[in-house]
């Protein structure tokens, strides 16, 4: 194999990557392809298929990492926060206190643990696996209140 043979075979696998080799290395491979036909050719069909690159180092468009898990995790402190506020709700106004008025604070106990805890069980379990310790901590104190002190704080208020 002499030395025209040689530079021809590097050539032919320099051609993949000329865009990364060195200046006088791009410039062997130009005088090569300049006089090979063949190397010409193929030059010609890797331009054809070469994928282009796009440079974003010079974006100046910020995006934010994992934005959507961000807005899943305020809708599960929003859902989580509304739902407490509705089953309450639903407690103190839903029932008809006045039928039995002696039996009032055994009653908004029984609403209490009858509604509120499994939604508090069911909106706890979100909040452990969407939210932040912090705030799972928070919604079980809480939650912990109102089973424990819920009927006597609400019949203060009505």
């Amino acid at each position: 194999m002499n030395d025209e043979e040689k530079i021809h075979t590097l050539v032919q696998e320099l051609l993949f990557m000329e865009k990364e080799v060195d200046e006088t290395v791009k410039g062997i491979i130009h005088d090569h392809v300049n006089t090979c036909e063949e190397c010409h050719h193929l030059r010609a069909d890797i331009k054809k298929t070469e994928i282009p690159t796009i440079d974003n180092s010079s974006s100046k468009a910020h995006i934010t990492p994992l934005k959507s898990l961000r807005k899943l995790n305020i809708g599960v402190l929003v859902f989580t926060i509304l739902v407490r506020i509705g089953v309450l709700l639903y407690i103190v106004y839903g029932n008809s206190f006045e039928t039995y008025p002696y039996l009032f604070e055994d009653v908004l106990q029984a609403s209490i643990t009858i509604f509120y805890l499994p939604s508090a069980i069911f909106l706890l379990l979100l909040t452990f696996i969407f939210l932040k310790p912090k705030i799972f901590v928070g919604f079980l104190v809480f939650d912990v209140g109102v089973l424990l002190f819920g009927s006597h704080f609400i019949s203060y208020f009505i």
